[in-house]
């Protein structure tokens, strides 16, 4: 592998095109040898069976009449027939009656080996058969015939194969080393331009442009950023002279400065001036794929916004990391809710388990304390990095995220026992204590697979002993990882009454049918049901769910069904059970993956209520109350006049988007002098700030808005839109009076979380005013 990366580009297309080409050729011709070797074997058993049958025919009145002599001779006529090897009869005490052995050939067996049927041995097919007289069993017939046809048959076979697949080769060899030129030459200008730039140190040089396609425009790129570099080489030397003398100043202007402030503020700076392109890229991606693209560009624009994830997780990483080593990384203890934090964990992975194809769950039991005081944000950071690292290593089944009491003191603290559990590829046991180091990895191979810096089980380690808490792993390679960790945290003091989960009396005594093939998937809806005092039954299949609804007396109130049953889609079943109900008004909620369009569109369609996985605990209450209330009620979103305040262009390209999308209406402000000045003309429903802008900057724009509020009256929502991520920044906003909190790159999901958070929180009749 090392060395087909140190060839030239035009040999790796050609080898590329070569390999692909012989490797499709030769599957197509194993293919068909495969078939005719089959049709040829049942073909050779067909002949030999109807053989064996005449032999019975012929000797089955010398057997009756224990004519052994006779029977001798009839199978002695089948030395006419070359391939037959032996023949024998049997009598029925399993003793021979008459046998044929051609020359050469091994001799019969003393009893035969089975009563009815055949066996392929040692290149000889054997066939067994019952003699059958006056419809009585007299003994058994055995015909053993040479398959030397057949194995002639599959050497010709590969033969054929390597000669067609070497002469493919060298066709396609010659072919493509002709036409990769078309794609290999422009870029090799590209990098000997690249290497003159390099060497010689100028810039005034330009690619030449073959064509307009991806490299024309790669090539117009590179052009534009010489002429970029150019210009800023020539600003650089203008200004060299003052250079040394402006350092010396900083640096004694630094020294005299708070070390650490200065520190924590460049920390912060790189942290914006990076997470502010990461934005651009993130969101214009996901936009790009929500327009209809061809296959192929749909591959690349996933490929960049999984490059574009791991890269934010990288910094991400490296921040945390820096602050631990040096010390820094302090804790902040606020009231948060467990399930809302283990819920915002499994929506964050959902689209990736779904994509997948793994079944992802969440498992809380009633005893768990739900309202604690700890940091819930490194809580939630700890959790994602196991279950990332879960959804990484699995190619198929599930990851199951459980939580226990572990113990719980007087004096209202409680240890949570967390675990992750996978059906992955596992971790060897030499490597379980290496991979909480520092930029170690179980999958440390010159061609890892998988990726990733190493850093994710360190910092959570990390945090779980500053939480209190120690993590652990259990893992069989190819049966998949559990990792486990504990933490104390402490609970309210009414922390009994505040778990209460609301009940709603239309669920009390409802009937309800799930139906979904995966066991930890029921587990979860059952309890969650019985926990509202349903009755609940469970079919893992289609035709178990009919046979259930059948047997059952009393209908069911409602059916939980999955979308994606193995032996029949869920909206087939859905329209099963309603026929099949009486009252037919019976309610069907279908259970839905994260990210699958196709499913709640066709929901929609059919006028039936959904649910998404990983399931939340508060959707499915609202879902069934809704559906039990409304029955299937439409619903219009409701639309705001919104004002945008945002300096750098790609970033309000994508606010907008995702706004319009949503059929919002929106304005825009790049600073904050600017969105003063709009909330005097126009009345806004809400505002996403950005907080680092020219002129004015978010916080001090919403400290104005805040006090012309105190004189006018009213509330208009802020939430802080800004790509700083440091600790101390959401309380900052918070303080100066916005609402929310969203850091950049700006998650669609998130967003629209937000946004929906703000409504039920400021508009729940409805927005202020529409435009």
């Amino acid at each position: 592998m090392s060395r087909f990366k140190d060839i030239s580009l035009g040999r790796k297309l050609t080898l590329l095109i070569a390999v692909t080409s012989g490797a499709a050729l030769i599957i197509a011709c194993s293919t068909l040898a495969v078939f005719d070797v089959l049709r040829l074997r049942k073909v050779i058993l067909h002949n030999l069976s109807a053989m064996t049958g005449l032999a019975i025919h012929n000797t089955s009145a010398a057997l009756a009449s224990n004519d052994r002599q006779g029977a001798t001779v009839t199978l002695a006529e089948l030395h006419a027939l070359p391939d037959i090897l032996a023949a024998a009869v049997y009598d029925n005490s399993g003793k021979i009656f008459a046998k044929y052995t051609r020359q050469g050939s091994i001799a019969v067996a003393a009893k035969p080996m089975m009563a009815d049927g055949h066996r392929f041995v040692d290149r000889t097919l054997e066939v067994f058969k019952m003699a059958v007289y006056n419809n009585k069993n007299i003994g058994i017939v055995y015909l053993r015939s040479d398959l030397k046809q057949l194995y002639n048959l599959i050497d010709q076979y590969i033969l054929i194969a390597i000669s067609v697949a070497l002469l493919s080769s060298l066709i396609v060899l010659l072919i493509s080393s002709k036409l990769q030129r078309l794609v290999s030459r422009p870029i090799l200008h590209l990098a000997q331009i690249t290497r003159q730039v390099s060497n010689d140190k100028n810039y005034s040089v330009r690619a030449k442009k073959d064509g307009n396609d991806e490299i024309g425009q790669l090539t117009d790129s590179f052009n534009e950023m010489l002429s970029q570099i150019q210009t800023r080489d020539q600003q650089l030397q203008l200004h060299s002279q003052n250079l040394e003398k402006e350092v010396a100043k900083r640096t004694q202007e630094l020294r005299q400065a708070n070390p650490h402030k200065s520190k924590s503020e460049f920390v912060a700076n790189m942290s914006h001036e990076i997470r502010t392109p990461m934005n651009g890229i993130i969101g214009m991606t996901a936009l790009l794929l929500d327009t209809p693209l061809t296959p192929e560009q749909k591959e690349y624009l996933q490929a960049i916004s999984q490059s574009a994830d791991s890269l934010l997780t990288i910094i991400s990483d490296i921040l945390d990391f820096s602050k631990i080593v040096a010390g820094k990384l302090e804790l902040n203890e606020l009231t948060f809710d467990l399930r809302n934090c283990l819920d915002e964990v499994m929506q964050t992975v959902a689209r990736r388990t779904h994509e997948k194809g793994l079944e992802l769950c969440c498992l809380i039991p009633q005893e768990v304390p739900i309202v604690l005081i700890g940091d819930a944000i490194r809580l939630r950071q700890i959790i994602l990095n196991l279950v990332n690292n879960a959804v990484k290593f699995t190619e198929r089944g599930e990851v199951v995220s459980r939580v226990e009491v572990e113990s719980m003191s007087d004096n209202k603290k409680v240890v949570l026992h967390f675990s992750v559990s996978d059906t992955g590829i596992g971790v060897p046991k030499e490597k379980q204590k290496l991979i909480f180091d520092s930029f170690s990895q179980a999958d440390g191979s010159m061609t890892r697979k998988h990726g990733g810096t190493g850093l994710g089980l360190t910092i959570s380690s990390k945090l779980v002993e500053m939480m209190g808490g120690k993590i652990w792993i259990q893992s069989e390679v190819g049966k998949g990882s559990t990792f486990h960790f504990t933490v104390a945290l402490k609970t309210q003091p009414n922390y009994e009454l505040q778990q209460q989960q609301p009940q709603a009396k239309e669920l009390m005594d409802r009937r309800v049918l799930i139906v979904d093939d995966n066991a930890t998937n029921c587990q979860l809806l059952a309890t969650l049901l019985r926990g509202w005092q349903m009755e609940v039954a469970i079919a893992s299949s289609f035709d178990a769910a009919i046979d259930t609804v059948k047997q059952n007396q009393e209908p069911f109130d409602l059916a939980l069904v999955d979308a994606e049953l193995p032996e029949s889609d869920g909206f087939t079943l859905a329209q099963q059970l309603t026929q099949q109900n009486k009252p037919p008004d019976v309610i069907v909620m279908m259970l839905t993956s994260t990210g699958l369009q196709e499913g709640t569109i066709r929901c929609r369609s059919m006028g039936v209520s959904y649910v998404t996985k990983p399931i939340r605990q508060a959707d499915l209450l609202t879902g069934l109350i809704n559906a039990f209330n409304t029955l299937n009620k439409p619903t219009s979103p409701q639309q705001y006049r919104i004002l945008l305040a945002e300096d750098d262009l790609v970033n309000q390209s994508v606010a907008i988007k995702l706004l319009e999308k949503h059929g919002h209406q929106v304005d825009i402000a790049s600073n904050g002098r600017q969105v003063l000045k709009m909330l005097d003309k126009h009345d806004y429903d809400l505002i996403l700030m950005d907080i680092q802008m020219p002129e004015m900057g978010g916080i001090e724009a919403t400290t104005a808005i805040r006090e012309m509020e105190k004189e006018r009256g009213g509330h208009i929502p802020i939430i802080a839109m800004t790509a700083h991520a440091m600790k101390g920044d959401e309380k900052r906003c918070l303080d100066a009076g916005m609402d929310a909190y969203i850091a950049k790159p700006i998650r669609p999901r998130v967003f629209y979380d937000r946004l929906e958070k703000i409504r039920e929180r400021f508009f729940a009749k409805g927005p202020a005013m529409i435009s």
